[in-house]
């Protein structure tokens, strides 16, 4: 009759083990004072329009939907890029390729481009750490 009392507690603690480690947390994710809460899932922290100036003084503009696809533009004073791509996120790296048509100092064409940009928190950098980007 112990043994029978014994496993009986026995089995109860462990179901009651397994129901709380199997909660997980579905709440949404938000941005509080600048930082971004844990468990952030990264479309939504990147959908959006994001803007900075690069090393060679170009201002940049990357627009990222919800579905994979984005465009960009970047310019200064002697040449403009427009840029449209489609992307994947890989943790926190975000991989893009896509078509450039540049235009500028008598010349313009159009060229297949690949960029990666690295998502941290709250910011977006470009592979090389040259160039952060805010979102708007």
């Amino acid at each position: 009759m112990k043994q029978i009392k014994y496993l009986a507690i026995l089995t109860m603690a462990v179901l009651t083990l397994g129901a709380v480690c199997a909660c997980g947390d579905d709440d949404d994710d938000t941005i509080s004072n600048g930082s971004v809460v844990e468990n952030s899932d990264p479309v939504s922290r990147l959908v959006g329009t994001w803007t900075g100036t690069d090393s060679y003084g170009m201002r940049c503009e990357y627009t990222f939907k919800a579905d994979g696809t984005g465009s960009g533009i970047s310019s200064n004073s002697d040449v403009t890029n427009r840029w449209t791509f489609t992307y994947v996120i890989d943790g926190n790296r975000v991989k893009c390729g896509g078509m450039n048509y540049y235009s500028g100092q008598g010349e313009s064409g159009e060229s297949y481009v690949t960029m990666t940009f690295i998502l941290n928190g709250t910011s977006l950098t470009d592979e090389w750490g040259k160039t952060t980007f805010r979102k708007r």
